[in-house]
């Protein structure tokens, strides 16, 4: 009774959402909705990076062709709610590889409680499957953002944004400048720093287990 109604008031439940998530290449990125999405962004005000088609389709390209990065969209009867660049990456010291959130843009990142953040995260958690990839990773990002994948069931891990995105001069309010920065995984370098999961010509790496199936993943 009681104590369950605490637990409900604690960890609310999300709203229910009538909407779906779409899966698409890079050619998402000519959207005429993500374009509206994006500039909707800029006009709330604050710092954002300026995203274009020809720069997100570069800094997400791999000469390899082995990122496997793609768009994850989510739409209800408003239209374009969120989007969600994510991108395969080996990290060089980890046996496994994750699937990274290179970038993630919401309709209205200060909702309390954002059923579609859910359903995206739910559609990352299938592509990482889809491709193999033992972890969804998130990197640091506005804390407006930070909050919402919390609340929509992410796992985070306590770090300060500041000194992933932010070397301000002496003097400057540094914790103001990043409350006003809606930074994400792509105004650092996660995806400059993306690493193939193929392997190095020449070489034969160890097969390691396959977290899907048991077995051992051969190359």
């Amino acid at each position: 009774g009681a104590l369950r109604r605490a637990a409900g008031l604690l960890h609310p439940r999300p709203r229910r959402w009538d909407g779906e998530v779409e899966r698409r290449g890079l050619d998402a990125l000519h959207d005429p909705e993500l374009h509206r999405l994006w500039r909707a962004q800029e006009a709330r005000g604050g710092l954002h990076l300026r995203r274009e088609p020809a720069l997100l389709r570069w800094m997400l390209s791999d000469p390899d062709g082995a990122t496997g990065a793609a768009a994850l969209l989510a739409r209800d009867r408003g239209g374009l709610a969120a989007v969600a660049l994510v991108a395969r990456h080996q990290p060089p010291t980890q046996p496994v590889s994750q699937l990274r959130l290179i970038d993630v843009v919401l309709r209205d990142p200060t909702d309390d409680n954002i059923p579609y953040v859910a359903a995206l995260i739910s559609a990352a958690a299938a592509e990482a499957r889809r491709q193999r990839a033992a972890v969804v990773y998130a990197p640091p990002c506005h804390p407006a953002l930070h909050a919402a994948l919390a609340r929509a069931g992410g796992r985070p891990v306590p770090r300060d944004p500041i000194a992933h995105h932010l070397r301000a001069a002496k003097g400057l309010d540094a914790a103001a400048i990043a409350a006003r920065w809606w930074a994400t995984g792509i105004d650092g370098d996660a995806a400059l720093a993306l690493r193939s999961p193929q392997r190095e010509r020449g070489t034969r790496p160890n097969p390691v287990p396959d977290l899907f199936t048991g077995r051992a993943a051969r190359p």
